[in-house]
């Protein structure tokens, strides 16, 4: 473990051993030519690629550890840089040329973070009880956040069961200066297009617009005349779905009827 202090931040690590490399980095990470230091608990997976990016050769490679290449990551792509990480981390890296902390946290939210944010202090760590442990910080129970919970309602990504201490939600940085704060999220999962389908029973490519029940649009096939969705959104795309909301229009009531309906209808169902 370890400390360093620069006027009123003060960074403390204690060392995990995650890659061989890791055993021999000074925790917190200082680079002297900047001024900058880094307390991390990261294990990055793209290292090859983040060489390849850095310019960095195969043998310095050997010996940086995963908060080193954070670090390398920074300089060169300021606060871009964790849209260049892949792995498991969390971080807070002070930088004194901005007078600004800057703080990220892994895609999926590995790792976890927590920090308190007021106009005198900002302070995180990797557990609430280091955060519960200082002065300063004031140790509240959030009573809605409690009955979320208690009535299996709490999904929050930022907050905990404490007012006022916070959660940094995964695939989110932070910046924090004497003036502002600043929460982003540098990843988001793409937007899967929609699902263009062809007729369930005949087959056919062909259809006519028959209907729209908000985002759904229904289309009627001339050859078997079966209606169905097309195109369909990926939120549609579930029997769970169909079978809750959307199977008093998913076919007409005469075709409900029929002999063969209940054969569509439960063909269409296991298809989305």
């Amino acid at each position: 473990s370890g400390a360093y202090a620069a006027g009123p931040v003060q960074l403390v690590q204690c060392l995990h051993w995650n890659t061989a490399a890791s055993r021999r980095e000074p925790v917190p990470l200082h680079h002297p030519e900047t001024g900058i230091s880094l307390a991390s608990w990261a294990r990055i997976d793209n290292r090859q690629e983040l060489a390849e990016n850095l310019g960095l050769a195969c043998q310095e490679m050997e010996h940086l550890s995963d908060s080193e290449l954070i670090l390398r990551s920074y300089l060169k792509w300021q606060e871009d840089c964790v849209s260049h990480l892949l792995g498991d981390f969390v971080f807070a890296l002070h930088d004194p040329r901005k007078e600004q902390i800057f703080c990220g946290r892994d895609h999926l939210g590995v790792r976890p973070f927590y920090y308190y944010l007021s106009p005198e202090r900002f302070v995180c760590a990797t557990t609430l009880s280091a955060l519960m442990d200082l002065e300063g910080v004031p140790v509240e129970i959030d009573e809605q956040w409690l009955a979320d919970y208690l009535l299996h309602l709490s999904m929050s990504f930022e907050k905990t069961p404490y007012r006022g201490i916070r959660k940094l939600p995964p695939a989110h940085c932070l910046t924090v200066t004497p003036e502002s704060e600043r929460l982003r999220q540098y990843f988001r999962l793409s937007e899967v297009p929609e699902l263009r389908r062809f007729c369930p029973v005949c087959g056919s490519g062909q259809f006519a617009a028959y209907a729209q029940k908000g985002e759904l649009r229904l289309v009627r096939c001339p050859k078997c005349s079966m209606v169905f969705a097309n195109p369909v959104l990926m939120s549609y795309a579930s029997g769970d779905y169909y079978s809750r909301v959307a199977a008093d229009y998913y076919v007409s009531p005469a075709k409900l009827e029929s002999d063969y309906a209940p054969v569509r209808f439960e063909r269409e169902l296991r298809i989305l």
